[in-house]
């Protein structure tokens, strides 16, 4: 029988990382300009949409409305990142308790 000894373990502190509040300035900062740009994707999208289907323009009307599902998926992913890293911590630590 093959018995696995845990020798490896670690904590999450962030007090140790070095820079850590440049480190969250910068992560914030870029969460800020994604969401920006999924704002301005969809504009212009809804936009296209809008101008395509008016004018008759089938191509304008498709590029617009996958546009407008695409600016949707990332703003929804941008808003769930923080949650689903935290669950996915979570749930590895409480994998890893059987050491």
């Amino acid at each position: 029988m093959i018995r696995l000894i845990c020798v490896v373990g670690y904590s999450f502190d962030v007090n140790q990382v070095p820079a850590h509040g440049v480190i969250q300035n910068l992560i914030n900062g870029g969460a800020v300009l994604v969401g920006i740009a999924c704002l301005a994707g969809l504009l212009i999208s809804v936009a296209a949409w809008a101008i395509g289907s008016r004018a008759g323009n089938l191509g304008a009307a498709e590029f617009g409305r996958s546009g407008v599902v695409v600016a949707l998926g990332a703003g929804l992913l941008l808003g769930l990142a923080p949650y689903l890293v935290n669950w996915a911590i979570s749930t590895g630590q409480g994998v890893g308790t059987g050491c």
